[in-house]
């Protein structure tokens, strides 16, 4: 998936629920500035306009 496309889906969410996205982590990387370990969830506010399409709010760690 591009980033630009995986951008738009992230600014352009409003529920109800929530979104649920599976992507690698460079994709990811590439959109927040942020890096995941393997397996590493991480947790998004949509913010429209925002350069990464979202503020990076949380990470929850892989079950051991």
């Amino acid at each position: 998936m591009r980033v630009r496309e995986l951008k738009e889906m992230v600014t352009s969410w409003r529920g109800p629920g929530t979104l649920v996205l599976v992507t690698h982590g460079l994709a990811f990387g590439r959109l927040t500035r942020a890096f995941l370990e393997q397996a590493e969830t991480a947790v998004l506010q949509p913010t429209p306009g925002s350069p990464q399409g979202g503020d990076l709010v949380g990470k929850i760690a892989p079950a051991k």
